[in-house]
C-alpha cells in the first residue's frame, strides 16, 4: 500500500485493513478489473457493503473507510458499467464518470441496509484532478468537496460556503455525532465556525501555508516567506509586494501552529493519555474497519 497507509491506519485505531496486495495480502484474490492501482470501484463499494452489513449485525457503532482509485491513471475501468467504453482512449473526464456511477450504486445499495438510517455518510476528496499553477502554493488547484449526507443528520440537501481544510473532516462529523470527546485536533466544525472564520492549512512539493480571509502566506526552505491576496475561486490570487500588520499577524499564527504540531510529532506527544469518564455513562465501543484495494 502506498504512503504506507496501512501501517498509519493500523496504528491509529482501524482494526482491519483489506487490499489487494498480492502476494503479500490479498482480500480481493479474484477480482474482476484492476489495475496498478488496485481493484475497480465498484467491486471495492460492494465488498465495503457487506462489510458494513456484517459490522451492523454485531449491534455496535463502527468506522468504516473506503479509497476509490478508478479515477487515477491509466484512467480504465470494466465495460458495460457507463455508456463509454475506457478503451481505446482512456480519458480522466470518462473514469470520473465511472467513479461517479460507482458511488451512486454505492449509496442506491447502503439505503437498502438496516445501518442507513443512523449512519453519517461523508464523502471527501486529497486534491483536485491536476495541480498547477504560478503560486508557490497553487491553492487553486486543491479546492476539494466535502459532502456529508445521511438521514440521521441530513434532512434536506443545502450548499455551506464555509472556509476549510482536511482537518476540519473529523472535528465536524464528531459535531454532527453530538457526544463529547477529547481531542489534539487543529482542526474545527465546519458548522459551527463564523462565516469569516474559517482557515486552510496546507503544503505543496516542500511549502506549507495558511489561508484565511482572502489572504495566502507561504512558508518556505531558509525561512522565505510569501504573501499573496485574492479570491482564488474568481482569479489567481496575486503576490503582495507589501504585507499589512493582519498579514504577519497571519504569518505569526501559521508560524506558531506548524512549529506545535512539529514539536508535538517529533516528542511523541500528539497523542490523548487515557483520561478517566467522570460521569456513570459508559464509552462508547468502537469496531473499525477499513475496505480499500491497492
Amino acid at each position: 500500500m502506498f504512503d504506507s497507509m496501512k501501517s498509519y491506519a493500523m496504528n491509529n485505531g482501524w482494526d482491519r485493513f483489506l487490499e489487494h496486495n498480492p502476494p503479500f495480502n490479498d482480500d480481493f484474490p479474484h477480482p474482476n478489473f484492476a489495475t496498478i492501482w488496485g481493484v475497480s470501484d465498484d467491486e471495492v463499494y460492494a465488498r465495503a457493503i457487506k462489510e458494513f452489513h456484517d459490522l451492523n449485525k454485531t449491534g455496535k457503532p463502527f468506522l468504516g473507510t473506503i479509497m476509490s482509485v478508478s479515477n487515477h491513471k491509466p484512467y480504465t475501468y470494466p465495460d458495460g458499467k457507463i455508456s463509454e467504453p475506457a478503451l481505446p482512449k482512456p480519458k480522466r473526464e470518462k473514469a470520473v464518470k465511472y467513479s461517479d456511477y460507482c458511488l451512486g450504486q454505492f449509496f442506491a445499495a447502503a439505503k437498502k441496509e438496516p445501518f442507513w438510517t443512523n449512519t453519517i455518510f461523508v464523502v471527501v476528496a486529497d486534491h483536485g484532478a491536476r495541480v498547477y499553477g504560478s503560486q508557490s502554493i497553487p491553492i487553486f488547484s486543491y479546492e476539494i468537496p466535502l459532502v456529508i449526507l445521511g438521514p440521521a443528520v441530513v434532512k434536506k440537501p443545502s450548499r455551506i460556503g464555509q472556509l476549510g481544510c482536511s482537518l476540519d473532516v473529523s472535528p465536524t462529523v464528531l459535531g454532527l455525532i453530538g457526544r463529547p470527546y477529547d481531542t489534539l485536533f487543529f482542526g474545527r466544525d465546519l458548522l459551527k465556525e463564523q462565516p469569516d472564520g474559517g482557515r486552510v492549512f496546507i503544503n505543496h512539493n516542500r511549502d506549507i501555508g495558511i489561508m484565511e480571509k482572502q489572504r495566502l502566506v507561504v512558508l518556505g526552505l531558509q525561512k522565505t516567506e510569501e504573501f499573496y491576496s485574492g479570491d482564488p475561486k474568481v482569479a489567481n490570487m496575486e503576490p503582495l509586494a507589501k504585507p499589512a500588520k493582519s498579514d504577519r499577524e497571519i504569518q505569526t499564527n501559521a508560524v506558531a501552529v506548524y512549529q506545535v504540531a512539529d514539536d508535538l510529532y517529533m516528542h511523541e506527544r500528539y497523542r490523548l493519555d487515557e483520561i478517566k469518564s467522570t460521569t456513570n455513562a459508559p464509552p462508547a465501543k468502537k469496531t473499525a474497519s477499513a475496505a480499500t484495494a491497492h
